[in-house]
């Protein structure tokens, strides 16, 4: 029952919730605060935050060093992002690029590109091929709380609305021979359980999983990261 709630719950998300969703998780960040952290031989568990206190990554101290990033202003990225259920799966290509107040994205799934634009508050969306565009105020449909509910499940901050006693493990990671803080933690009234990657020198999400007990059910993964500032003909829109 959780999984068919799972998956009918994320079809029926509208692109303007999606577009939302990611304007919360790519939203500009501050400066980067420094973190700076030892070699994987030295520790597997401790960082020194602004060069002053040094923490283990644990359960008791993750969301302390989470809350230290912050996101870097541009850079783009590809993600993999699967939904599973009983019986099947969807597989779609999330790309992103960020500068300073503009995000554009697109998800390509089943031969259709469509893409998302977010230029302060004003929101663009429109197919690959066509020069029809939808064009509303972000603003608009910020007041529907259902959209928080569904940010929540791809954001790494909502680990600051759970309890200490509901993070399971916590420690310093490498991926991509980048370091990364790694959390697992149950989120949420039907008992799921969240695996996370950050980043630490960008403040961006590497990975994401969502498990109904021992099964998968939701992987978001970085396939590539460039902490670059991407060109300004990406954020064109149809004319």
């Amino acid at each position: 029952m959780k999984k068919r709630l799972f998956y009918f719950g994320t079809i029926a998300a509208v692109a303007v919730i999606i577009a939302l969703v990611l304007y919360k998780l790519y939203s500009p960040g501050g400066t980067q605060q420094a973190i700076n952290v030892p070699s994987p031989a030295a520790s597997s568990s401790s960082v020194s935050i602004g060069g002053k206190i040094r923490l283990d990554v644990t359960q008791g101290t993750v969301q302390t060093v989470l809350k230290t990033l912050s996101r870097t202003n541009n850079y783009s990225q590809t993600y993999t992002v699967t939904s599973l259920w009983n019986g099947g799966q969807s597989v779609s290509t999330l790309n992103i690029w960020q500068k300073n107040d503009k995000t554009k994205m697109t998800v390509s799934q089943n031969n259709t590109v469509t893409n998302y634009l977010i230029s302060r508050n004003d929101l663009y969306i429109w197919y690959n091929g066509s020069s029809s565009v939808f064009k509303s105020k972000l603003s608009d449909v910020n007041e529907n709380s259902d959209i928080d509910r569904f940010s929540r499940q791809i954001r790494y901050e909502d680990i600051d609305d759970v309890s200490v006693s509901d993070i399971i493990t916590a420690s310093y990671k490498v991926e991509e021979d980048k370091p990364c803080i790694y959390a697992e933690y149950k989120s949420g009234t039907l008992g799921y359980v969240k695996h996370i990657s950050v980043f630490i020198d960008s403040g961006l999400l590497y990975s994401a999983e969502i498990y109904d007990g021992e099964t998968l059910v939701y992987s978001m993964k970085s396939d590539s990261t460039n902490i670059t500032t991407p060109p300004d003909d990406v954020f064109n829109v149809p004319t």
